[in-house]
């Protein structure tokens, strides 16, 4: 008796499981051009005067900027989101090892897609 019911529920689901498969790829798959967002998504860059890392979330930063050269100027952090050519800056980070942090906020439904370390003179 035990040997049928098995073999009733291996035919079963050898018959289902191939209905069942593209219904579950397509809920878990985003539509084209869809972006799919891991949040926090970590970031990080560093250059000669200094260097940022954090997280992503959105349209959401959050890190810190360090100056890692003493050479008179002031580190920041520089972003750009999608859909925009707005910049978006953190403040200075000055003298050698001053690290400061940020939280930066790009428009609803945008997401980053520039980042980059700066120095100025100060």
């Amino acid at each position: 008796m035990r040997k049928k019911i098995y073999t009733a529920a291996a035919v079963l689901a050898l018959a289902v499981a191939p209905a069942v498969a593209p219904v579950a790829a397509q809920a878990a798959a985003p539509s084209t051009g869809e972006r799919v967002q891991v949040c926090p998504e970590p970031f990080g860059l560093e250059r000669s005067h200094g260097k940022m890392s954090g997280t992503i979330c959105g349209n959401h930063l959050h890190g810190w900027v360090e100056d890692t050269k003493a050479d008179g100027r002031c580190v920041f952090g520089m972003f750009q989101f999608s859909g925009g050519s707005d910049m978006y800056y953190t403040n200075w980070a000055a003298p050698k090892g001053k690290k400061i942090e940020f939280d930066i906020w790009g428009p609803a439904g945008s997401y980053p897609s520039y980042f980059e370390v700066g120095s100025i003179p100060c």
